[in-house]
């Protein structure tokens, strides 16, 4: 009979940090894929954020497209990004979190989009919340997000 090495269980939700976790499926949806880790998805809050990265990942392809307007501007303790593409009298609102607005800069940088000029400040926050992902780091607060 061959056996086979079964894949090693997937880590407990409650020791990711969910930040680190939000930027890992946004910048790389396959590293925890469903299949390999089905445990995780049984759990509401990885749900809720996995959902959360795809839509992220969604804005910066609306925001990637020639044509798209984008207005940001601070709402509260969020950013508020506005898309707006004339042609097709389209217009999306989204508001974000700090860290999602950092999100969605390092996209648009990685994808060569307009560069930012506070896509390094977001590039730094970004892998300190992948950095806590890893458990290694201890959490540490990056400083506050440039005004968008």
């Amino acid at each position: 009979m061959n056996a086979r090495a079964s894949a090693p269980p997937p880590p407990a939700l409650e020791r990711l940090d969910p930040d680190g976790l939000l930027c890992a499926l946004a910048l790389a949806p396959s590293t925890y894929s469903r299949n390999r880790s089905f445990g995780l998805y049984e759990e509401r809050s990885m749900r809720s954020i996995a959902r959360r990265a795809r839509i992220l990942r969604g804005l910066v392809r609306q925001l990637a497209r020639a044509g798209a307007e984008r207005t940001t501007r601070t709402v509260g303790d969020l950013v508020e990004i506005e898309l707006v593409v004339p042609a097709l009298g389209y217009r999306r609102v989204s508001r974000l979190t700090p860290l999602e607005h950092d999100l969605v800069l390092y996209l648009l940088s990685r994808a060569g989009s307009a560069q930012h000029d506070d896509a390094r400040h977001a590039q730094t926050r970004v892998e300190a919340a992948l950095a806590r992902l890893s458990g290694l780091v201890p959490s540490f607060d990056p400083g506050p997000p440039a005004p968008g």
